[in-house]
């Protein structure tokens, strides 16, 4: 195991930390953990630039308006999401199964489905994710409005954050939303890599697709790199 010094220069000062990765080959999904170390960091300091400034994260547990919205995530966090799912009781994994079900049926009645798997990119995408949120479908992940996985939840779920009353996330198009700054955009180089690794798959995947896709990609579990060159193509793609 080698560990890579990181240093990041942000409005908040310098962000240092240490990276770990394996000398040798291992799935490239093996990079999911630095990167969530990584976003984990940046919005650290995010946190504390608003706070010494007056504006307190207004987060909390049960807060879960934002798990409503239509998150995607990379084919490699897809493999951690599963991975994380697969070690739930069997109960609760059906229960994972029953949910991702239900949302996607429901996506499927309101002619959501075909426009989400066509991709969200422009305008039509904002639509799309638009309605997705007037639906008010709980992530097939969160129980009790708490993410049964929540040290695997995706890079997208780590990078959101508010100092706003919690109130207004729940409004759709709420102007009243003031969002913690991202000083790195940590989802979007996972998204770069993920392109890279997978060029003949979609870079992002809707989260309530994302276990199922797996398992219809069993190929794709055999996939490696050395993982020194996949955290320096991380820190790479962060640039």
């Amino acid at each position: 195991m080698t560990e890579l010094p990181v240093r990041i220069n942000t409005p908040a000062g310098p962000v240092e930390l240490m990276l770990e990765a394996e000398e040798g080959a291992v799935h490239v999904s093996t990079l999911v953990p630095q990167a969530h170390t990584l976003a984990d960091a940046m919005m650290k300091a995010s946190a504390d630039f608003v706070e010494q400034r007056g504006f307190p994260v207004s987060c909390r547990v049960g807060c879960a308006a934002c798990c409503r919205h239509l998150v995607a995530v990379t084919p490699l966090e897809a493999f951690i999401l599963a991975d994380a799912v697969s070690a739930l009781s069997t109960e609760e994994q059906e229960a994972v199964k029953t949910r991702a079900a239900a949302v996607i049926e429901r996506l499927e009645a309101t002619g959501l489905a075909q426009s989400i798997r066509a991709g969200l990119v422009g305008e039509q995408g904002k639509a799309v994710v638009k309605a997705y949120f007037a639906e008010q479908l709980a992530c097939p992940l969160l129980v009790d409005e708490v993410c049964s996985v929540y040290k695997a939840r995706p890079t997208g779920c780590r990078q959101l954050g508010v100092v706003s009353d919690p109130s207004h996330c729940a409004v759709p198009d709420s102007t009243q939303v003031q969002r913690l700054p991202v000083f790195v955009d940590v989802q979007r180089a996972l998204t770069r890599i993920s392109a890279s690794l997978f060029p003949e798959h979609p870079s992002q995947i809707p989260l309530p697709l994302a276990i199922a896709w797996t398992q219809e990609h069993p190929e794709l579990k055999t996939v490696g790199a050395r993982g020194v060159d996949l955290v320096k193509g991380l820190l790479q793609a962060t640039g």
